[in-house]
């Protein structure tokens, strides 16, 4: 009585063919995901940036023509900076926003693996900014408040992702000496904030302190007759948020498929080529158990258990490779740097292990060509 085909005894009587292959699988799996690691950085690092920090603050700078032209209640035949006013009164008075007001602005500059993302954040009086830390849930972590002019408090992961400390002047190239850091705070929209020093500074604006619901500025100022025109620039969650899916998400999820697809053609191109060469090599073998009364369907069967074993060992080691190599890329670049990462991402996971069985279904084809030459012993002269 015959017995099945054992898959297993081909691998482990030729050691050196299968553990070049699930080796090449690995390394390729693992080169995929640790890519799309780096890459998403910039994702996870800018998410707290663009979407959480405009829940609770917003900026707008309207022109002066747009203010001219605008009809806003309680001003409507007032000079541009008698609306300004007006807006700005009606604005407080909308549930769900704090305050509004006119401040200086300057800017940081986050940087993460790809790209960097410029931000504004308020100068305020020294006495209005623990209002401020306590309406966006910051809390100072080291050093002081700010007391005189030009002292800056600044997120203390932003304060890492610069390699500054408190006591350095706050982005000396920009800035020259001006503004010099006296704090760290923290808080999940990693927020910063400080004190006016004449007017070093990116311009005026608006700041706006509200809720997550009041956020959409250009809906709110539409309803005070305010028709947005080129020169004026609104800061919300809107426009944070269709930049940062636009601009980041998109861009760099396209960055890694284009990867993906690369590596994956030239694994494909070179595992057909090394499935070709190993199936020459065995039709032998193949024929042999044909001639012992083994059935083409059951050989195909034998085959494909071996070819399963090789790539799940792969994804398998591939896996066991790239989480350590992760995790000491987070520890060693990612997290002194001020940046955010994931180690686990199990869709990425999922579509290298589609695209691994995609390359298995290519390979099918020599497979069935194999199966259907395959001869019995008495003939092989044939």
């Amino acid at each position: 009585m015959k017995s099945n085909l054992s898959a297993w005894k081909y691998v482990k009587n030729n050691r050196k063919n299968v553990t070049t292959m699930v080796v090449g699988l690995a390394l390729s799996f693992a080169a995929i995901y640790i890519v799309h690691m780096l890459l998403m950085t910039s994702v996870e690092s800018f998410k707290p940036l663009a979407l959480t920090q405009p829940k609770k603050m917003c900026f707008f700078a309207l022109s002066r023509s747009t203010l001219d032209q605008a009809a806003v209640p309680g001003a409507e035949d007032g000079t541009a900076e008698e609306k300004r006013d007006a807006l700005v009164k009606l604005l407080e008075q909308t549930d769900g926003i704090d305050s509004v007001i006119r401040t200086q602005i300057i800017r940081t500059d986050y940087r993460a693996v790809i790209g960097t993302l410029s931000m504004k954040f308020p100068l305020y009086e020294a006495k209005d900014i623990p209002a401020f830390l306590r309406h966006v849930d910051a809390k100072l972590t080291d050093g002081r408040m700010p007391e005189e002019d030009g002292e800056i408090l600044v997120d203390e992961v932003i304060l890492k992702n610069m390699n500054a400390k408190i006591g350095d002047w706050y982005l000396p190239d920009w800035y020259g000496e001006v503004f010099k850091i006296v704090g760290t705070i923290k808080s999940e929209g990693m927020y910063c904030v400080g004190t006016p020093k004449g007017f070093v500074n990116n311009g005026w604006y608006n700041t706006v302190l509200c809720d997550g619901e009041h956020s959409d500025l250009e809906s709110l100022l539409a309803q005070y007759g305010i028709k947005l025109g080129a020169e004026d620039e609104i800061d919300d969650a809107v426009t944070n948020r269709t930049f940062y899916q636009r601009d980041c998400v998109e861009l760099i999820e396209n960055v890694v498929k284009a990867i993906s697809a690369i590596v994956m053609f030239f694994l494909g191109v070179t595992m057909l080529i090394a499935y070709v060469s190993f199936l020459r090599n065995r039709v032998n073998e193949y024929c042999l158990y044909t001639s012992i009364g083994y059935s083409r369907f059951e050989v195909y069967g034998m085959m494909m258990r071996e070819m399963l074993l090789i790539f799940v060992s792969g994804l398998v080691a591939g896996i066991l490779t790239a989480i350590p190599v992760c995790l000491i890329f987070r520890l060693t670049i990612i997290d002194p740097r001020g940046m955010i990462c994931r180690l686990l991402y199990p869709d990425k996971m999922l579509q290298t292990a589609g695209l691994m069985l995609f390359i298995l279904g290519i390979i099918q084809i020599p497979l069935l060509l194999c199966i259907r030459g395959i001869k019995t012993i008495d003939r092989l002269e044939d």
